[in-house]
């Protein structure tokens, strides 16, 4: 009751031996894998609270890290634990995902597809899975299988999926190329190729000819191709040509194909220059076998043969007669002409035999005419006797004056086999037969004979001209005379009349001519008229030559100069009174005063200027006329004298003296200049 407390400690044990209650978390745990295919659990991770415990719980559990192989559900423990250290466990879902998708990578090698001899290929199912697509944990890579055709060559996409696991997908395009690499099978034409030579020996293969289209491809032929040729005739037969053909990839394949090469142009047989074979005397000639053949035919490769057969003509045959020529060429084709040969007779009449050269004298002078006959013979090769033209003339050739005669014939007597000659009326003087025989072939041979008809009676010459004497004109060497011609007869109106000199012939001057007329009949009689020509006169011709002289001709600087000049006529006939001109050209160093009524010595000579008319206005010349006759050889000379200046230098100096052409009729002109050197010095 005092209230008085007394207090002591006192030891109470308080114990929780409940077990809290472990609760996995409200909240279902998911883990998702990371990259780089791993995810981890934290420790702890799996405590939110929602375990129990009568006073007070820790929640627990471990730290586990998950790999791909984890993917799903996955049990952990949680452990609750309370401050008495009573614990209690539950065992949690933990879910692992995988929600990373793969990444679809294409083959590292790019995939190459060959089209096979069908024209097709397939890519399997997953051909383009090579493990190049990638994943955190692991993927599969698929494609569907495709069948590719010719219409696919080149690259084509095709879809690459890749899976993984928890069906995470990814795709990429992938290229496929498909290729075609089987060569096409070239094959050559269906048709055999043969080309034909043209005329000049050439043929061309198209380019591209031997394309039909029958190589054959898996896809189809793009091409067949060759290349041009020219072949010539050295190429006939088979040649071998390269057909080459290429699909639409570029695939090719070549093969040897046979191209015939054909010449199938015949030669041109040409004939050859005309042949004439000429009969023998036997009537007979041979065409050797091939003388047609002379290389004038033409081929277009060549010739190998001419041949023409032999043949033997007659004189049956004699003309144009056709004969085959043959050209064969180096390629067997044939080509014929007919070719024309002419069978000539033209051998003349082989024997021939007029009778010998006889006379027959008349001894009546009041005949002139006489009768005559003959016997002849030809005979020929091919022509009878009795067949043979006989042609026959005569004329008389009286010393070439040719006259007509009487009439002649010749014919055949069969009888003797020869012919017999008749000559009536024939003239007289040599009466020319000319027998011609033609074989009718145009052959035909001539004989001659002479029957000379002979008279007694020579011809008689009347009013033979008297002698003739005249005196020809001064100069002139010859001189035309003319007189009438003597008349001349003869009883048969047959001579030949022969003359020495004809009127107006032209005879010489100082001669004395005997004219002389003969006259001669057939017989040989003559007959003689002469009578004399006589000329006189002086015969020359008018020539005329210049001489200068000059002295002194050395000059030592100025100085005193005689100069004559000399005209002399040496053809030995008087100058014509016409007028003589005479120049000099001008000299400047030389100076002087004509003096025209001077006569008397200058230098050498002695001159006489009184004859002369002296000219000083021309620039050139100085120049003198004179119409004075010059004698036959002799002279006129004139001069003067003058001063010549040496003007302080040395040289030479030329003086000439000409003579003007024709003066005083002259007719030789060539000697008509003359000059004199003068060497001159200074002081």
């Amino acid at each position: 009751p005092s209230s008085n407390v007394n207090t002591v400690m006192c030891a109470v044990t308080i114990e929780d031996n409940i077990d809290p209650v472990a609760v996995c978390p409200a909240t279902p745990v998911v883990l998702e894998l990371d990259a780089t295919g791993s995810v981890t659990l934290a420790a702890d991770a799996l405590g939110d609270g929602s375990s129990t415990d009568n006073c007070s719980v820790v929640e627990t559990n471990a730290a586990v890290t998950y790999g791909c192989a984890d993917v799903g559900s996955q049990m952990v423990m949680l452990t609750a634990t309370d401050p008495s250290s009573n614990v209690n466990t539950v065992m949690c879902a933990v879910t692992i995902e995988d929600n990373i998708d793969p990444v679809a990578v294409c083959p590292a090698t790019p995939i190459v597809l060959q089209l096979d001899g069908t024209g097709t290929v397939t890519l399997a199912a997953d051909a383009l899975g090579d493990g190049s697509s990638t994943d955190n944990c692991a993927a599969v890579e698929t494609n569907a299988a495709v069948t590719y055709g010719c219409a696919d060559i080149g690259v084509q996409m095709v879809m690459l999926t890749a899976t993984d696991a928890s069906s995470n997908v990814n795709t990429v395009m992938c290229a496929v190329t498909i290729e075609e690499t089987v060569d096409p099978v070239a094959m050559c034409p269906a048709a055999a190729v043969t080309l034909q030579l043209d005329a000049a020996g050439s043929v061309t293969l198209a380019a591209d000819a031997l394309g039909d289209g029958s190589s054959t491809d898996n896809c189809g032929l793009a091409i067949e191709t060759n290349a041009e040729v020219t072949y010539g005739c050295a190429d006939v037969g088979v040649q071998m040509v390269m057909l080459t053909a290429t699909d639409g990839s570029n695939n090719s394949n070549t093969v040897m194909c046979a191209v015939t090469v054909e010449d199938a142009i015949d030669p041109v047989a040409v004939c050859v220059t005309p042949i004439v074979l000429e009969l023998d005397a036997t009537g007979s000639v041979t065409l050797a076998a091939n003388a047609l053949a002379d290389g004038s035919s033409t081929d277009n490769c060549g010739i190998a043969t001419e041949t023409s057969p032999e043949t033997t003509f007659g004189c049956g045959d004699i003309g144009t007669q056709m004969v085959m020529l043959t050209v064969t060429d180096v390629n067997n084709n044939v080509g014929t002409e007919m070719c024309a040969v002419t069978v000539a007779d033209n051998i003349l009449p082989m024997s021939v035999t007029c009778p010998a050269d006889f006379d027959i004298t008349i001894t009546d002078p009041n005949i002139c005419t006489s009768d005559a006959t003959a016997t002849l013979d030809f005979s020929d090769n091919c022509t009878s006797s009795a067949d043979m033209i006989i042609t026959t003339t005569a004329v008389v050739d009286n010393g070439g004056v040719i006259t007509g005669t009487g009439d002649v014939l010749t014919v055949y007597n069969s009888g003797t086999g020869m012919f017999d000659f008749t000559g009536t009326d024939l003239i007289v003087g040599d009466n020319v037969v000319t027998v011609v025989a033609d074989d009718g072939n145009g052959n035909t041979v001539t004989c001659e004979f002479t029957i000379t008809i002979l008279d007694v009676s020579g011809p008689q010459i009347n009013s033979c001209p008297d002698d003739i004497i005249v005196t020809a004109p001064a100069g002139d060497c010859q001189m035309p005379i003319s007189w009438t011609p003597p008349a001349i007869s003869d009883p048969c109106d047959v001579f030949t009349f022969t003359a020495s000199h004809n009127p107006n012939d032209l005879f010489d001057v100082g001669t004395t001519t005997v004219v002389t007329y003969t006259a001669m009949d057939a017989s040989g009689n003559t007959a003689e008229c002469t009578f004399n020509v006589t000329v006189n006169g002086n015969c020359g011709s008018i020539d005329l030559i210049p001489n200068i002289t000059v002295a002194p001709s050395v000059v030592f600087g100025s100085s005193a100069m005689a100069v004559t000049l000399d005209v002399s006529e040496v053809g030995g006939v008087d100058t014509d009174g016409s007028m003589i001109t005479i120049f000099m050209p001008r000299d400047s160093r030389l100076t002087f005063t004509w003096d025209g009524n001077y006569v008397g010595p200058i230098g050498f000579d002695n001159v006489d200027n009184t004859n002369w008319t002296y000219n000083g206005a021309n620039p050139f010349f100085h120049i003198w006329t004179t119409t004075n006759v010059i004698g036959a050889d002799s002279n006129l000379i004139f001069g003067f004298e003058g001063m010549f200046d040496s003007a302080g230098a040395e040289g030479t100096a030329t003086l000439t003296m000409g003579i003007g052409a024709g003066s005083g009729g002259e007719a030789v002109p060539l000697n008509n200049s003359d000059a004199e050197v003068i060497f001159y010095f200074a002081n």
